[in-house]
């Protein structure tokens, strides 16, 4: 899937939104409570703000905004799983996630 076609599947006009960068998509949330943006490579916050306040998240100046590198900082997002049975990794669920939005 394209942006284009991200934006008109998922944006929300002036709260949510995508673009790329450096090869990587990235998801721009907006609204009266806070700014944010997810990189979908990783399913990572990289960055976030609440409304009327600085920047809280911390990003190394050593990460690498490339497939294949580790973004240093921010917020990954986890996928807990609790009890018996299989365990999906990080990783699967990164690519689940990237399939949903046709980026796999």
């Amino acid at each position: 899937m394209n942006i284009d076609e991200l934006d008109d599947k998922f944006g929300i006009e002036a709260e949510i939104g995508f673009y790329e960068e450096d090869e990587l998509v990235y998801a721009m949330v907006s609204n009266k409570y806070a700014d944010a943006t997810i990189c979908l490579y990783g399913a990572h916050i990289v960055s976030y703000s609440p409304a009327k306040n600085m920047e809280v998240l911390w990003m190394s100046p050593s990460s690498s905004f490339e497939e294949g590198k580790a973004i240093r900082g921010g917020i990954p997002v986890c996928f807990p799983w609790f009890g018996s049975g299989t365990f999906a990794t990080l990783r699967s669920m990164e690519k689940r996630l990237l399939a949903i939005f046709g980026l796999s």
